[in-house]
């Protein structure tokens, strides 16, 4: 039987073999050797640090998985890094960790968006982000490190959001951008003038984003500004300039999900 349990104290040990464990490091962009010592205080302030949280999948009490959240620089945001043990790959169990974790309510409590990464040539991990629902935002690079960007919202209210597009740029760019949130589970309509042209099925939403990409001839400067109207407005109206045509979709959806997740974010642990 399948179950699955936040980290507890007595984990370290446990995940210090499987994250120093040779093939598991290979998946990893650090993939030097663990220090003992080193692997304590980081675990310590892990189990120590509220907007983080851990767990590990067990199968009839033998631990076989683990998951972590990790807050990032974008509030709201959570990054996640999946394993499992050593010698029980292949099993199925990164993906029922991974879609058990997900719909938890302690990481619903700590991020509304979460991403996570993997190496273009890991195939196995490729297919259970994509069983678990999320949606690739292309390739990255780090380094010598080229991998795939997964987003996918945490808990519901996140991609409830109702998402306005409109702009005067050439090319298919919002609806490209308008596919891509879709994928997420947003609903988006096109906004022309005083007019709304819906693309998907109406959703419950408590704020709007105006996604708005104006024409402005001749600026070179690649410039992203944010606006956050007064709350009493319930709406967040994201400015682009016209170089963002010469950006990738999927940067321009990692820049909406950002900046989403961090008004929602901040809007539900201000009130």
């Amino acid at each position: 039987m399948l179950k699955i349990r936040p980290f507890i104290p007595a984990d370290c040990d446990l995940l210090f073999d499987w994250r120093n464990d040779p093939k598991i490091r290979a998946r990893s962009f650090d993939s030097r050797p663990l220090d003992p010592g080193a692997h304590r205080i980081w675990f310590d302030g892990f189990l120590g640090d509220a907007s983080r949280i851990g767990f590990i999948l067990e199968d009839e009490d033998r631990s076989v998985a683990q998951i972590r959240f990790d807050s990032t620089s974008v509030p709201g945001r959570l990054r996640i890094s999946i394993s499992t043990a050593p010698g029980v790959q292949g099993k199925g169990y990164g993906c029922e960790l991974l879609a058990r974790a997900c719909e938890r309510q302690e990481v619903a409590a700590r991020g509304v968006l979460l991403a996570a990464e993997t190496f273009l040539d890991n195939q196995p991990s490729i297919k259970i982000f994509e069983r678990c629902h999320f949606v690739s935002l292309g390739e990255r690079k780090r380094g010598d490190n080229k991998f795939i960007e997964w987003r996918r919202a945490a808990g519901p209210a996140f991609s409830q959001t109702r998402i306005f597009l409109s702009g005067e740029i050439e090319g298919n760019l919002l609806r490209e951008t308008a596919v891509m949130l879709e994928r997420l589970g947003f609903s988006v309509s096109f906004v022309e003038g005083s007019e709304s042209k819906s693309v998907t099925s109406s959703k419950t939403s408590d704020f709007t984003i105006n996604c708005i990409v104006p024409f402005v001839p001749n600026k070179s400067e690649n410039v992203l500004s944010v606006f956050e109207n007064s709350k009493s407005d319930n709406a967040v109206r994201v400015i682009l300039t016209p170089e963002m045509a010469a950006e990738s979709v999927s940067r321009m959806v990692e820049f909406l999900l950002d900046r989403l997740a961090e008004y929602q974010f901040f809007k539900a642990h201000s009130s």
